[in-house]
């Protein structure tokens, strides 16, 4: 998968298929709901529940190595944090939006290879 460094997340729990599905699996459930509670934030322009989806989706996104989109929701937990306009924090949520979709889009993808490759 393009979107994910593997080998990141495979330093991270090791080179169990079906761990790495795990985690994966976790990540698909939770991050449409993080999303969610983001742009909630930002429609409220309430800084702190920006902050708090945002330092959530860029852990999760660290985790796993998805890198692009752990940078987006960095910046926009800084933004957030120094009360910046919400058109910037907007703009990129709106950059965070697209990578997430496409991860998630390929990501069932990913896990079938990791199953095969666990049997």
């Amino acid at each position: 998968m393009k979107h994910l460094d593997l080998k990141h997340l495979r330093n991270i729990v090791g080179d169990n298929p079906e761990f790495l599905v795990q985690v994966l699996e976790i990540f698909l459930k939770s991050a449409p709901r993080d999303l969610a509670g983001l742009h909630t934030g930002v429609g409220e322009r309430d800084p702190e529940v920006i902050r708090f989806h945002a330092h959530k989706l860029k852990s999760a996104c660290g985790a796993i190595g998805f890198n692009s989109a752990f940078d987006c929701f960095k910046r926009i937990e800084v933004l957030a944090r120094a009360g910046d306009p919400a058109d910037e924090i907007a703009a990129e949520l709106s950059a965070a939006d697209v990578l997430c979709a496409s991860c998630i889009g390929d990501m069932p993808g990913t896990i079938n290879e990791l199953r095969q490759a666990g049997r």
